[in-house]
């Protein structure tokens, strides 16, 4: 199954940078077109960046929730933080 994933996000990949390099040579015939082209390089970058940093996020917190409490240098957990703010302790 991780082999079918990486062939198809490689022929994504593939498929991405072959439109950027056809894009840029079109552009530079025709730069009429520069505000297209720049649309089709910046929205799946800036999705890419906001999923990658959504995806660590999750990781992150699971490794969190993995390591006992007592390991954690005796600092507070989320679900600390959340049921102090809940008593009223904190704000």
């Amino acid at each position: 199954m991780k082999t079918y994933t990486k062939i198809l996000v490689a022929a994504v990949m593939g498929t991405y940078f072959f439109g950027v390099v056809y894009g840029a040579v079109f552009c530079f015939l025709a730069g009429a077109y520069l505000g297209e082209y720049l649309s089709f390089i910046g929205v799946p970058t800036a999705a890419a960046i906001g999923f990658y940093c959504w995806k660590a996020k999750a990781e992150n917190m699971v490794k969190m929730r993995a390591v006992p409490k007592g390991d954690r240098n005796d600092s507070p957990t989320l679900e600390d933080i959340l049921e102090e703010i809940e008593k009223g302790n904190m704000l």
